[in-house]
C-alpha cells in the first residue's frame, strides 16, 4: 500500500515537470461521507449488557430480526486539493490533504427483543489523495471526472453507545490499538461548479480485529473490510475563479480595487 502510494507521488511529480500549465490553484473540499453499502457485521459472542430486567447477551442482526440492522451512518471531511491543469484546459493532475471521519452504525438486541444498544464508530484519519482528472474546458465551469488514490492514515476512534432504554448516550474514545495503522481507497467522480460526488472503495478493515479488551473479548472480531462509501461535497477554487462565473462578485472586486 505505502509502495502504491509512492509510485502514484512519483507519477505526479513526474507529470508535473514535463508538462506546460497554465493554471495552479488549490480548492477547498469539504462534504459528507455516506456509509451504506458497507458489510453487514458477523454475530458477536460473549458480548452482555446489564438492563432493568437483568443482564442479557447481546445479538446482530443475523441472530435476530433483521430490521434491527441499521447500517446507515454519515461522516465528514475537509480539506485542501492542489490543482495544476494543463494549458489546454482538458486535463490536469491533483494532489491533497484531508481530515476525515467514517461512520459506522450498528444495532445489537437481546434475543427477546425488548432491549436493544444502537452502536456507532467514528473513525479518524489523515488522508492524501491523488487524483488524475479530464473535461473540456475545465476551468471556467470546473466541469471534469475524476480518479485516483487515497493513503489514510488512522488516527484515533470514538464509540457511541445508546440503550434504548436509558436514551442517553455514552461515549469513548479508544486506543491507538484499536484501529489498523493506514489504509488505502481507490474512488471516482464528478465534479461541476462548486458541487462534487463520487464514489470511494476501501478494503482494509479500520478496526483491529486481533485487539482484546479488559475483558480479553476481541470486540472487533466481526470487523470486515470492503467498504463502499459515497462522498458528496462542496468544493470552492481559491483564485479569481468566482469572478469569471458571477458578475456580481466580479463588481465587489473591482470596488474593492478602486478603494485600495
Amino acid at each position: 500500500m505505502k509502495k502504491a502510494f509512492i509510485i502514484i507521488s512519483l507519477l505526479f511529480f513526474s507529470f508535473s515537470s514535463h508538462a506546460q500549465w497554465e493554471y495552479a490553484y488549490f480548492v477547498f473540499d469539504a462534504g459528507l461521507i455516506h456509509n451504506f453499502t458497507g458489510p453487514k457485521p458477523d454475530s458477536i459472542n460473549n458480548t452482555f449488557v446489564n438492563t432493568p430486567d437483568g443482564e442479557y447477551q447481546l445479538y446482530t442482526k443475523t441472530d435476530a430480526q433483521p430490521n434491527n440492522y441499521m447500517p446507515y451512518a454519515f461522516g465528514y471531511y475537509v480539506g485542501l486539493d492542489f490543482h495544476y491543469d494543463l494549458k489546454s484546459d482538458n486535463g490536469g493532475i491533483v494532489i491533497g490533504a484531508k481530515y476525515t471521519v467514517n461512520s459506522f452504525k450498528y444495532q445489537y438486541v437481546t434475543l427477546n427483543e425488548i432491549y436493544g444498544i444502537s452502536q456507532q464508530l467514528n473513525a479518524y484519519s489523515f488522508s492524501i489523495p491523488v487524483y488524475i482528472k479530464a473535461g473540456k474546458k475545465i476551468f471556467k465551469e470546473q466541469k471534469y471526472l475524476f480518479f485516483g488514490g487515497q493513503y489514510n492514515y488512522h488516527l484515533h476512534l470514538k464509540e457511541i453507545q445508546q440503550p434504548n432504554w436509558t436514551g442517553q448516550n455514552s461515549v469513548r474514545w479508544g486506543t491507538a490499538a484499536e484501529i489498523t495503522e493506514a489504509s488505502a481507497s481507490y474512488f471516482a467522480g464528478f465534479n461541476y461548479y462548486t458541487f462534487r460526488v463520487q464514489v470511494e472503495f476501501t478494503k482494509r478493515p479500520f478496526f483491529n480485529s486481533l485487539y482484546v479488551n479488559a475483558n480479553d473479548i476481541p470486540i472487533y472480531s466481526s470487523s470486515k473490510g470492503n467498504y463502499i462509501f459515497i462522498k458528496t461535497s462542496f468544493t470552492m477554487p481559491l483564485n479569481d475563479w468566482i469572478f469569471l462565473i458571477s458578475w456580481k462578485a466580479e463588481q465587489m472586486r473591482r470596488k474593492l480595487k478602486f478603494r485600495r
